[in-house]
């Protein structure tokens, strides 16, 4: 993921990435802070599956699936937001630029079709930039940062700004750790 775009990387076998997430809007919008826990493990190195569980008693399940990828980019399809009869169906492509990387898809979210457009960009000393944007009702644009966590090989910790489109939306904020690893 970006900040709220799937993308077409996928992790390779029997990689874990675990993670929390604080979360939330303009105070005078919404007071509450809003907390998450997340875990993806890929397999054969062509398979992804995940889950998130917001403490509000919902809990969802991610599939992915990687199609194609070489040395230029990758196109993955997936489902994420899976709860009961609930389902996000997406595909995502990455396309490899050198210095950058850029992000292009599709998803279906609550019967709205959506474009998505992100990048990432490595700003050097473990630092990268990401910004993306979902087309549609009620959308955003997320820019924000990410970074190694000091100390610990493995982790990394995300920050992120959610502008959006119709100001009374409000804007939105993310902090996000996680640790990676190979079992």
């Amino acid at each position: 993921m970006l900040h709220t775009m799937p993308i077409a990387d996928i992790l390779r076998h029997r990689e874990v990435v675990l993670g929390t997430t604080l979360a939330g809007t303009e105070r005078n919008i919404d007071s509450r802070i809003y907390h998450s826990n997340s875990g993806t493990v890929g397999l054969w190195d062509r398979l992804e599956i995940g889950w998130a569980h917001d403490y509000e008693k919902t809990t969802s399940f991610s599939v992915k699936a990687l199609l194609f990828e070489n040395e230029r980019g990758a196109v993955s399809a997936g489902v994420m937001s899976w709860r009961g009869d609930a389902i996000d169906p997406y595909v995502a492509a990455r396309l490899d630029r050198g210095w950058f990387r850029l992000h292009l898809g599709w998803i279906r979210q609550e019967g709205v079709s959506r474009g998505m457009i992100g990048f990432d960009a490595d700003l050097g000393s473990g630092w990268t930039l990401m910004a993306d944007h979902l087309s549609g009702p009620g959308s955003f644009t997320w820019v924000g940062f990410a970074t190694e966590l000091p100390g610990l090989a493995g982790g990394s910790i995300t920050l992120g700004l959610g502008i959006p489109s119709r100001r009374p939306d409000g804007f939105q904020g993310s902090f996000n750790v996680s640790y990676g690893f190979r079992f």
